[in-house]
């Protein structure tokens, strides 16, 4: 657990540098940040509850509007997450106390 925690510290430390929006769903928080000039992003699911949340959220609501979609990857796990289009609703199951991050990048 000492070792998620750290890597909650670093993935935190890039949101107080720069200009973030952060959004509250339930006992949930979304965090998102724009990287670069080329509409990519990353975002986090914050999960402060002592049990495991879903959230269900549409990339569109939290800024990401390029309308052929993007292709998310999770940067905790080192894996693709798949590609979501901004007007779709998805849910991620965030752990108890846990988050996800992911960086979401424009489809071709």
């Amino acid at each position: 657990m000492l070792g998620c925690l750290k890597c909650l510290k670093y993935a935190f430390h890039w949101l107080l540098v720069s200009e973030v929006s952060m959004f509250q769903i339930d006992t949930s928080e979304v965090w998102v940040k724009k990287l670069g000039l080329y509409d990519e992003w990353a975002f986090v699911l914050l999960n402060r509850g002592p049990t495991n949340a879903t959230v269900t959220l549409r990339l569109a609501d939290i800024g990401l509007l390029y309308k052929p979609g993007y292709e998310l990857r999770d940067l905790f796990k080192h894996t693709e997450i798949g590609h979501a289009d901004s007007l779709e609703y998805r849910n991620y199951t965030v752990p108890a106390t846990g988050a996800i991050m992911a960086y979401a990048y424009p489809s071709e």
